[in-house]
């Protein structure tokens, strides 16, 4: 017997929604495995690369009832969006992949308060700072790490600075003696020690 009032819809549960979930990215997972489908054939541009994909999903912030069991995480949509620019050969690819290792390698090691890409290209990695052993103006130093991903190159480096953040001297990692460069306030060269 109905009482006239529609029935509401059921909740999705916790685990209706990690599954649906997990079958997007096994999609996603299947279509990378036996190799994208020519761009040529899905889009009828007669382009000859991939098409892209993209995996949209519900935002990082979480309610309190989805963190408690109470309601369902939403699950993720894959979504073509058109034609890659340009596909990576196997090689590029691999290249890629050992250039993200060295990458998190050297942010693990190096990286503790950030890095940040330089315009060249160049990735520079910044420690903690340690704070200055004795007052003064100047408040602490750090040890940097920039890494040329393109060639491989890398130099490190110790940086002390004053409380305005400034760089004020510059002490090389080079294996040989310890050599200190000192700028003044406005970053002019003040001689070494």
């Amino acid at each position: 017997m109905t009482s006239g009032h529609p029935t509401p819809p059921r909740p999705i549960s916790a685990a209706q929604g990690l599954l649906a979930a997990l079958v997007g990215l096994a999609l996603v997972l299947a279509a990378m495995v036996v190799g994208a489908v020519p761009a040529a054939a899905e889009n009828g541009v007669g382009a000859s690369t991939p098409v892209m994909i993209n995996i949209v999903g519900p935002s990082g912030d979480i309610g309190a009832g989805q963190r408690l069991g109470e309601t369902a995480l939403l699950p993720w949509i894959v979504v073509a969006t058109g034609v890659a620019a340009e596909s990576a050969t196997g090689a590029e690819s691999a290249l890629n992949g050992a250039q993200l290792s060295q990458h998190l390698a050297q942010l693990e090691k190096y990286g503790q308060a950030g890095f940040r890409e330089l315009e060249s290209g160049r990735i520079r990695y910044y420690g903690d700072l340690s704070p200055a052993n004795k007052p003064g103006e100047m408040i602490g130093r750090r040890l940097v790490r920039e890494w040329d991903p393109s060639s491989g190159a890398s130099r490190t480096w110790h940086e002390t600075l004053d409380g305005n953040g400034t760089v004020r001297i510059v002490r090389p990692e080079t294996g040989g003696p310890k050599t200190h460069y000192y700028f003044d306030e406005f970053g002019n060269y003040g001689g070494s020690w």
